[in-house]
């Protein structure tokens, strides 16, 4: 990158005063064009909500230096000795901006970085993935299993996938679906005009946002629900956490799965369907399990009443799978049956049901790689009649 080497410069003869410990302290990791970049970016609109601690650059000829009369610190192998030195005279770094790819950083800081992240409370900001550009892979999975060298965990292939798509129950679901969001739209217009007086009285017009997601195919749609949350930032500027922004009502709707019907829409403009896959975020889409994606996505699925948010991506996929291969008339009655009583009773867990979609998985020859599935506990809990966990 282009650096500029810079004497400090004199103070602004008047600046706002600054609460200690409410700005946010960043050391920077990288020398690149993407670097400076982000410390213009910072210099215009960080203001007084960030402070760049420091860079670490890339060869020891640049310690001491400054870039954007921000002090070079020393190397990204210096990570935690730079940390350690930097609390000891009062600085303690919240943020770590990495602006270079990270797989062009060494193994050690590479394992240095997710260490910080998965046992401090420091925020580690790959700012490549934020603009879109890689996709770095952290601890942060929750039971995500990668396969090593890139091969689906789930495999159809042509004949059993042609076999799959000829099945008349398709259509027959479309119709199903079309007719059912037709007559719901009408029947709970009355339930969505409360729903959405609620929303514009507690958080503000507009009363339904949309977020993309990958659908049928992966190709992306918006899908639309109510708000349930305040917007991201108070009328001061200052980022609100998750908590503080979620209403009294919202909570209310989210329990009760109310702000979801305004996907009566998605379902009906053939973007979704009523039972299938729920649709996740980009970023949560694991692109080995991308076998999930071959049919339209559900306000409801198998995944979702047989095991909720606390089971990893691995299970949710394989009964999102075992769905697409034993979709009917009969399953999705009781799936959405199901439902009703998840809203009612609360999430819950179903090993033998996680358990029989790995076996019928596996005998199918739906897993090309069995034993990398690692699914031989759930055989067990299987043959054991274990009982069912209820999520409250």
């Amino acid at each position: 990158m282009r650096m500029r080497y810079v004497a400090r410069g004199r103070p602004a003869q008047f600046q706002k005063p600054i609460v200690p410990g409410a700005a946010e302290t960043v050391l920077v990791i990288g020398m690149s064009r993407l670097t400076e970049l982000y410390l213009r970016s910072v210099a215009e609109f960080g203001n007084d909500r960030v402070r760049v601690a420091g860079i670490l650059g890339t060869h020891d000829r640049h310690l001491g230096r400054l870039v954007l009369r921000h002090q070079i610190l020393g190397n990204p192998e210096d990570i935690l000795e730079v940390i350690q030195r930097l609390s000891v005279h009062g600085v303690a770094i919240n943020r770590i901006a990495v602006t270079q790819a990270f797989d062009s950083l060494a193994q050690e800081v590479r394992d240095a970085l997710l260490h910080l992240e998965k046992t401090t409370i420091i925020i580690v900001d790959f700012i490549g993935e934020r603009l879109g550009f890689e996709r770095v892979a952290t601890g942060n999975t929750r039971g995500l299993r990668v396969i090593p060298d890139g091969r689906a965990a789930f495999a159809i292939d042509d004949e059993r996938l042609s076999a799959l798509m000829k099945r008349p129950y398709w259509r027959f679901k479309r119709l199903i679906d079309i007719s059912v969001a037709a007559a719901s739209l009408v029947l709970l217009a009355p339930i969505m005009v409360v729903v959405a007086a609620i929303v514009a009285v507690e958080v503000g017009f507009p009363v339904v946002f949309w977020q993309q997601r990958p659908g049928v195919g992966g190709i992306p749609f918006c899908m639309y629900k109510f708000r349930s949350m305040r917007a991201e930032h108070s009328v001061d500027g200052q980022k609100l956490s998750e908590a503080e922004r979620i209403t009294f009502w919202g909570r209310i709707f989210r329990r009760t799965r109310l702000d979801e019907l305004p996907q009566l829409y998605n379902i009906l403009a053939g973007e979704m369907s009523f039972v299938g896959p729920r649709p996740l975020l980009p970023a949560d889409q694991p692109a080995e399990y991308v076998a999930r994606l071959m049919i339209r996505p559900g306000l409801t699925g198998c995944a979702q009443v047989e095991g909720g948010r606390d089971i990893s991506a691995a299970d949710k996929a394989a009964l999102d799978v075992w769905y697409l291969k034993n979709a009917s008339l009969k399953l999705d009655i009781k799936i959405l049956w199901q439902t009703f009583g998840m809203i009612v009773f609360g999430e819950r867990v179903n090993t033998l049901a996680i358990a029989r979609a790995w076996r019928d998985l596996r005998r199918s020859g739906f897993c090309p790689n069995p034993a990398e599935t690692d699914r031989q506990f759930y055989n067990e809990v299987s043959s054991a009649n274990a009982p069912t966990a209820r999520v409250a």
